[in-house]
């Protein structure tokens, strides 16, 4: 049965999240890498085990923890587009619906705070959205470094706010500190099933208020709201086409 799968990395630089199409196209957003661990470059575990080259690399900003395996990207997955937080460049055509959304350098730096902040509010927002002929729709909603502020910006945007409604599974944003939460936007796109948060292990901790948004994934031994890739190691979602759905987890 054809489905949508959703990788996000455990990491100890950035974030790396891939998606892998219902029709076998792929999409990478940021390409963080690891020091130590079971997979120290996810661009290298992809070219060994997954369809490449990549049909759309997205960096969504220009901290360099976000694209610190770039030079692995380009040599063994070849992304035929690379979209970064400056760019206007075309995205592809795929078989799921993706939207892109982002402050403008104007719009970030009018709301203040520090350099990173401003970095961290242009970062790019994806939404996928697939429709699957068995009539059932799967939506994701995967974020940056975005800050609360840099949230409360794009929630003023009608498009915006239409296009997150009803997430599925939300990629939080800012490593899931308290920096980067914001309650209006769990407001506008309803409780996902499931927040993911990539962050490395000894980091600052994660927003509790993560695990009261969730719808909950069940387990034999209970419920959970929200992952966190330091704990659960690497986190893989299947979505499939009858509307059913597997989250696995690969602890290191």
């Amino acid at each position: 049965m054809a489905m949508m799968k959703l990788i996000i990395f455990n990491i100890d630089q950035g974030q790396c999240a891939y998606i892998c199409t219902p029709g076998d196209r792929s999409i990478l957003i940021d390409c963080g890498k690891s020091s130590s661990g079971d997979i120290m470059s996810p661009a290298e575990w992809l070219a060994e085990r997954e369809t490449h080259p990549i049909d759309l690399m997205i960096i969504t900003h220009s901290h360099n923890s976000h694209s610190a395996d770039i030079d692995t990207v380009n040599r063994r997955l070849s992304p035929a587009v690379i979209l970064r937080d400056t760019d206007d460049q075309a995205i592809p055509d795929l078989d799921v619906n993706l939207r892109v959304f982002r402050l403008t350098e104007q719009e970030s730096e009018q709301l203040g705070g520090e350099p990173d902040q401003i970095i961290n509010n242009r970062s790019i927002v994806t939404i996928i959205t697939y429709n699957s002929p068995e009539g059932y729709r799967w939506k994701l909603l995967i974020a940056g470094d975005n800050e609360a502020n840099g949230w409360e910006a794009l929630l003023a945007k009608p498009d915006f706010r239409a296009e997150i409604a009803e997430t599925d599974f939300f990629i939080a944003s800012n490593h899931g500190l308290e920096s980067g939460f914001s309650a209006d936007l769990f407001k506008a796109m309803g409780k996902p099933i499931a927040n993911i948060i990539s962050t490395r292990s000894g980091a600052d901790r994660v927003d509790p208020r993560y695990r009261k948004n969730g719808q909950g994934v069940k387990f034999p031994d209970g419920s959970r709201t929200h992952f966190v890739t330091r704990e659960d190691g690497n986190i893989t979602v299947e979505m499939r086409d009858d509307g059913h759905y597997d989250v696995w987890l690969y602890t290191p």
